[in-house]
């Protein structure tokens, strides 16, 4: 099997591929994010399939990654530059590329059950191109935008997108937190080694990604609470920081601990983080369909529990305990770190030690617990009471009985 830079390396010997993927490459040294690379890629299979669904011829070179975007190009260039005379004054025509871009957008706030862009080659079952959210749309629009003029050179005024294009409104719905039921359930019906991811994301604020990257070179495991150092490489801010866990995350760690060398990663994946991070994904959606869990928020895609629940928990519960900075200092939002490392360790410390209990999942009894062991204990004592009741009456009767 071919590996991922050698089909790199295939793809590229083609100009248009080669444009394309040094355009993606750019995006991952500015934002050192994987994900940012990803959804550039993907924004750009999207336009490709809206590209064919607008009759666009298939480019005809064999090994064309997106093969029906450059016959679109060649009409947006046409648009952009209709008299190629520099001596001829000739204003583009951003108009039509605008009303095409609308067009887009139309299409991605639609279901496409026509278009398969996916068949499982064991179930024999189809993907179909699935509406997107507001915001997901609204996020593909602008890495097309930028992709026009970083590797085509048509530049579109913010008026001309504001004026000409229509994006679909962003019904903003409360979000719902993560339950202490939930929670116990889904730690309850995870693996060891999920069990051991889950109690990390939670008690720590970490990045999935982040997460992911952990190291025995990243814990300070002699220290109370253990403190861990995310290295700036491997944050998405590409800011060093340091969050801890807590004593029952460190409890489920251990076993996987042992006979680790210190850069080897606690979560052994593929090699391939972006990859790693997706299939973490799907691994909780199928927990997340057994336990019952896969409502969804109203007019959204979104489920309501979700992997990213578990640093949305942390960061809530940091919150109510000390303040959002604090909160944000840990979880590693941009802004905050400065104010929060004028701390002194001692400090950090301490503070963490007083949100510990609010994060702690096994140790805590939910309400009906509490209720069911209430309940429990006054029916022993009740039975207790009766028992003694019942020693007392046969003591008098004995006694009555010899006299």
């Amino acid at each position: 099997m071919k590996s991922k830079q050698q089909l790199k390396d295939i793809e590229n010997k083609h100009p248009i591929n080669k444009a394309d993927n040094d355009w993606l490459d750019k995006i991952y040294r500015k934002s050192k994010a994987d994900r940012s690379r990803t959804v550039a890629q993907t924004s750009l299979k999207a336009f490709d399939i809206f590209c064919k669904s607008q009759g666009m011829e298939k480019y005809p070179d064999l090994g064309v990654k997106y093969a029906y975007i450059p016959k679109m190009m060649e009409q947006y260039l046409k648009w952009y530059n209709p008299k190629p005379n520099p001596e001829i004054l000739v204003r583009p025509d951003i108009d039509s590329i605008c009303r095409s871009l609308d067009t887009f957008v139309g299409f991605l706030d639609e279901e496409h059950k026509d278009i398969v862009i996916s068949i499982n080659k064991f179930t024999g079952t189809e993907t179909y191109f699935k509406k997107k959210s507001p915001k997901t749309i609204q996020l593909y629009f602008s890495w097309i935008k930028l992709y026009l003029r970083s590797v085509h050179g048509i530049k579109l005024a913010s008026e001309d997108v504001k004026d000409l294009i229509t994006f679909p409104n962003q019904i903003k719905y409360q979000r719902e937190a993560l339950t202490l039921k939930q929670l116990k359930a889904i730690m309850s019906n995870a693996s060891p080694q999920r069990r051991a991811l889950y109690y990390v994301l939670v008690s720590s604020g970490m990045r999935l990604g982040e997460a992911l990257t952990l190291t025995k070179n990243n814990l300070f495991l002699n220290e109370s609470p253990v403190k861990v150092k995310l290295f700036a490489e491997n944050t998405k801010t590409n800011e060093e920081r340091e969050t801890y866990l807590s004593s029952e995350a460190i409890e489920k760690l251990k076993p996987f601990l042992e006979n680790l060398e210190g850069d080897e990663r606690i979560f052994k994946g593929t090699g391939d983080l972006s990859e790693d991070v997706v299939r973490e994904d799907k691994i909780f959606g199928y927990l997340r369909e057994k336990l019952g869990y896969a409502e969804k928020y109203k007019g959204s895609i979104r489920y309501k529990v979700r992997i990213h629940g578990f640093r949305s928990y942390f960061h809530t519960k940091a919150s109510q305990k000390h303040s959002t900075e604090y909160a944000n200092s840990l979880d590693g939002h941009t802004g905050y770190l400065e104010q929060y490392y004028a701390l002194t360790p001692e400090r950090r410390a301490e503070m963490y030690r007083e949100l510990e209990p609010e994060l702690l999942i096994e140790s805590v009894k939910i309400h009906n617990d509490e209720v069911k062991d209430k309940e429990f204990a006054q029916l022993k004592d009740d039975m207790m009471a009766m028992k003694e009741e019942l020693e007392r009456q046969k003591n008098y009767n004995q006694r009555t009985a010899l006299t």
